[in-house]
């Protein structure tokens, strides 16, 4: 009976894993089956670490006497812009024609996007680009990306059968990403966190007390648009007005942005990607004990030993009198 109620369990927990894999499995899956007559967006996702544009190409799979594939396409202005559709990029939908009904940047929306053909069809079996789409990335997307959605679909065979309508299943994600480092200076006994913020590798910090600087490198894509946003602790280093930081870029002045709060400066600085070293130069430094300092601590600590000293020589001389 122990034993029956054993194996019960496991095939319980098998049966939960199994479940638990299956359901993975379909939540991933972004593309369609080889089988699966479909409409979708390859690639499906995309991460970029630096601005610019990019492409992906809707594509169309398992399908014959096709003579009509139409799309709409929505996205989030606030992250990306569409600046170009490109009809049968690859060249395997000879003899078509590309329309578009209606594109409306300020919106996000491009309706009646339509490839067809006259007089003739194509037999699809392997998946063939009908659009290639040029992106331009305009912000940092949430950590759930962005998505390019292809709806509307309204697709037509020789029969004029509409084997596809309606919203897509597969659309397209953009991931922009950029890096955050926390760096620890521990200077004077005390422990500080400068933060770094970029779509640059940042490298080989350092904080130097002496030059009142900070110094690192960045690197990326040779020529794409890098950038770094800087969190310095105002108690570690500061240049208050109307003093002004100066940074440089390999040895040469740049210009920056900065803003502030009551304990923190905030440095925006933007350069073409290679690699570089940016040093940035405040006006004053973590408290020290400078030797004006020093003296008065000098001076009070021998005052107090002269005050102790009178105590407990007068403490004295009044035992003294008592006996």
């Amino acid at each position: 009976m122990k034993n029956l109620k054993r194996i019960i369990s496991i095939l319980t927990i098998l049966s939960l894993i199994s479940g638990i894999f299956a359901f993975i499995e379909s939540a991933t899956a972004t593309y369609p089956a080889p089988d699966e007559t479909a409409l979708f967006a390859y690639l499906d996702e995309i991460t970029l670490t630096t601005s610019g544009t990019y492409t992906f190409d809707v594509k169309i799979q398992n399908k014959e006497d096709v003579t009509t594939i139409a799309l709409d396409l929505h996205f989030d202005t606030h992250y990306v812009n569409i600046t170009d559709i490109q009809a049968n990029p690859e060249g395997e939908l000879p003899g078509g024609s590309l329309l578009i009904g209606n594109w409306d940047p300020a919106t996000g929306v491009i309706e009646m996007i339509t490839y067809g053909i006259l007089g003739d069809s194509w037999d699809i079996t392997t998946p063939v680009s009908v659009i290639r789409v040029t992106v331009e990335v305009l912000n940092f997307t949430p950590p759930s990306g962005t998505v390019i959605d292809i709806y509307n679909m309204d697709c037509y065979d020789t029969i004029l059968d509409n084997f596809l309508s309606g919203d897509c299943p597969y659309d397209h994600t953009l991931y922009y990403t950029y890096e955050t480092l926390v760096h620890v200076v521990v200077a004077d006994g005390q422990t500080f966190h400068v933060v770094t913020r970029s779509n640059s590798s940042v490298t080989d910090f350092n904080f130097s007390k002496a030059q009142l600087s900070i110094t690192f490198n960045v690197t990326g894509t040779q020529g794409t648009t890098g950038w770094v946003n800087v969190t310095i602790p105002k108690a570690l280093l500061d240049a208050p007005e109307p003093d002004q930081w100066t940074i440089l870029i390999d040895g040469n002045p740049t210009t920056y942005t900065k803003t502030e709060n009551t304990t923190h400066t905030f440095l925006y600085i933007n350069y073409t990607h290679t690699t570089h070293t940016i040093t940035i130069t405040g006006t004053q430094v973590i408290p020290e004990f400078t030797p004006l300092l020093m003296l008065f601590v000098a001076l009070a600590t021998i005052i107090l030993v002269i005050i102790r000293r009178k105590v407990y020589i007068l403490g004295n001389k009044r035992i003294s009198a008592k006996r």
